[in-house]
């Protein structure tokens, strides 16, 4: 697999650690849906071309320019912030801000992605994860309470279940005493990684 990214960095300075880190990061090709909010606030859409832990490749009709600050929400993986590095033509290539442990856990979450076909992988989570049976109220930015069924829960995240309208992709929800952000839709409801 290719390494991350090859952008021109903005200094010479960064050169030499954009370049190890390039090398410490390798490349996914997977297309996955993306939200993303610019820097005004407004919600852009794209289809992720390729991602690693230390960043994504994207396509988008609503290319923002070099140097912004990007929240993107993608599908299945949840959060990534960056600055853009790249804008050319529709793709967009964000170097991601997380820390290294975070970078970890959507490596591990990439890796899963890439082979679970190929190897008749079951779901893999990013932490111990208790299946739940039991039910609570999530409060919604436009103040909405949603009855939902805990599916299963973990220190980062729970999974819901709920017949009542989903919030957005990106939305931030207060789930019990927890903040935290939707970060996909399953079949019957959505999942929320809280806010770290």
């Amino acid at each position: 697999m290719k390494h991350i990214l090859p952008f021109a960095p903005p200094s010479p300075r960064r050169s030499a650690l954009r370049r190890v880190e390039r090398r410490n990061w390798q490349r996914v090709q997977i297309e996955l849906p993306v939200l993303f909010l610019d820097e005004s606030g407004r919600e852009h859409s794209g289809t992720t071309i390729d991602l690693s832990g230390g960043g994504i490749l994207f396509r988008t009709d609503a290319p923002p320019y070099r140097g912004d600050r990007l929240v993107c929400y993608i599908e299945r993986l949840g959060r990534m912030s960056g600055h853009v590095v790249r804008s050319c033509a529709g793709e967009v290539g964000l170097l991601s801000d997380a820390p290294f442990v975070k970078r970890d856990r959507l490596v591990d979450l990439l890796t899963w992605l890439a082979n679970k076909d190929q190897l008749n992988l079951e779901e893999e989570r990013r932490a111990s994860r208790t299946v739940g049976n039991s039910t609570l109220s999530v409060l919604t930015t436009d103040d909405r309470e949603l009855k939902c069924h805990v599916i299963d829960m973990s220190f980062v995240g729970v999974a819901l279940a709920t017949s009542d309208k989903r919030p957005t992709i990106g939305e931030m929800v207060q789930v019990g005493s927890q903040r935290g952000r939707v970060a996909r839709y399953l079949p019957e409801g959505f999942a929320v990684d809280f806010t770290r």
